[in-house]
Order: structure tokens, then sequence, then C-alpha cells
């Protein structure tokens, strides 16, 4: 199969011994399972590897897998629902090889129980790993990202959970009905001695047309922002770096360069692809 052809939302790319392993959102009859691909060249893929989710832990749908190496293990950071009144939370997966049986690391997701969260994300710095989420606009209105440092087994916060911002602050971002502000898809770097993050809201072009920021029509778009520090403040752009319905994204390096993999179109109607795009960070 071809790279460009891949049908996924939310793309993550995890590079090692010059191999690309990708993964992300399928939808239809594929929503209950990550899919690992492996591609030597972003060109052409094969599959590698699945873990297939029974009812009693994706009653909905899995979301935004990602993937991850740390002290030695393979880690798969993914948002799904295990029962029906539960809430949608990200969970972690473990296994000693990437090819090998992921396992849930614990039985309950990582973050909050009472939280209604998603795109739980991975951070390691100076060797302290740290989860990077959403808490949902469903829950409460005004979408966060926040920030917690994790344990060395990535099975249990160290400490409680710090708002980095709501989506409204970004003076670009659009309520996508009424007041609701999306957060989606926060993914963090470093560079420089400098704290990077991506993510993701709604838009409107023309912010001269549409002063108000509640008129149609709007675009899915990911936003690149950079704080001295891992808690901020997080300096937000003017204009999000992609505007044209396009986002959810991650960064992995690239010879002495970093490129930025996202999904575009945004509408889940199976044109979906991974789209590829060089950053100069």
């Amino acid at each position: 199969m071809k790279v460009k052809d891949l049908h996924i939302r939310d793309p993550f790319i995890y590079k090692e011994n010059g191999i690309y392993y990708i993964t992300g959102t399928h939808y239809g009859e594929h929503e209950n399972a990550v899919f690992i691909y492996k591609s030597l060249d972003l060109i052409d893929a094969e599959e590698y590897n699945s873990i297939v989710f029974d009812d009693r832990f994706c009653f909905h749908s899995s979301w935004a897998p990602e993937i991850y190496k740390f002290n030695g293990k393979y880690y798969i950071f993914v948002t799904l629902k295990k029962q029906a009144d539960q809430k949608r939370a990200t969970f972690i997966l473990s296994s000693p090889a990437l090819d090998g049986r992921f396992e849930f690391a614990m039985q309950k997701p990582i973050t909050p129980d009472s939280w209604m969260c998603l795109d739980g994300s991975l951070f390691v710095d100076n060797g302290i790993p740290y989860l990077v989420f959403c808490r949902e606009w469903t829950e409460i209105g005004d979408g966060q990202i926040l920030v917690a440092r994790l344990n060395k087994d990535l099975t249990t916060l160290e400490e409680e959970p710090r708002v980095l911002f709501n989506a409204s602050s970004a003076p670009w971002a659009f309520p996508i009905y009424g007041d609701k502000f999306v957060t989606d898809g926060p993914f963090m770097f470093k560079s420089n001695d400098e704290y990077h993050m991506i993510w993701s809201s709604f838009c409107h072009r023309d912010l001269k047309k549409f002063p108000n920021k509640a008129d149609e029509p709007k675009e899915y778009a990911l936003s690149h922002i950079t704080s001295s520090s891992i808690y901020g403040p997080w300096k937000q752009e003017e204009r999000p770096l992609i505007d044209y319905d396009a986002g959810h994204g991650m960064v992995f390096k690239e010879g002495k360069g970093v490129k930025l993999a996202l999904h575009y179109p945004n509408s889940p109607g199976g044109a979906e692809r991974l789209k590829l795009i060089d950053l100069d960070i």
C-alpha cells in the first residue's frame, strides 16, 4: 500500500533505526483498533501490528493513538471509552517490543476519572515524563490544554494537572457552536532550549470579515506556540500556522530538520490523508 492512500486522522509517526511507524484514528470497521504501519521511505507501507479492543475497553471508538519508547519499553497513548456510562479518556498500553502484544498499563485512564478528556500525549524533559492532554469543550465549554508530571512507570500522575491555556485565549480561535471552543491534538517538543507545542482548534481565514468570531464558515486549524517553561505562559499566535481544514498534528526529526505530520482534509468521510510539511524550527 502507499502511505498517501492510508485513510487516517490524527496521524502519528514514530521513527526508529531509520524506519517509520505510522498510526492514527480509524473509522468504520477499524474504529475499535490501533493499526501500526511500517514504512522505509514514507512512500510505501505495510501493516506491521494491530491492537484490537473488545467491548470492555472500547465502547465507542479509539482515537488518536501515539507511539513512544520510554525506559526501554514501548507505549501507546490512546483515547477511548471503557463503558457506556464512563467518560472518554486517555489510556496507556505497553509492550516490551514494538511488534509485540500491547497490554493496558493499568485498567483505568491516566487522565482524571471525572473529566471528559482526549488526545493524551507524552513529553519527556530531562528524563522526566509529562502527560499533555485536552479537557473536552463538550464538558466545560471552553476547551483546555493541561500538563501533569508522570511517574517513571507512566501509570500515575505525580501532580495535579495544571491548565496551560483555554482555547479562547488564541486570538484566531472561533467557537464551534455558540460560545464553545475546541482544543485538540496537543503535542509538545523542545528545540534550542525553548518549549514548543502544536495544537488544533477552529478558525476563520478572514478575521476582518467576521470580527465577532461567531459566523460561519469555520476551518479546522493548527497552531504552533512557544514558551520558556513547560508550565507557561504560552504565547499564542495571531494567526494559526495552518488554516485550511487540516490539523491534529505532531512533529518528528528528519535529518537536520523537522517535519510536521497532520491530516487533511478534516471531514471524516474517508477523504482524510496524512500530510507532511517541513518546519523551520
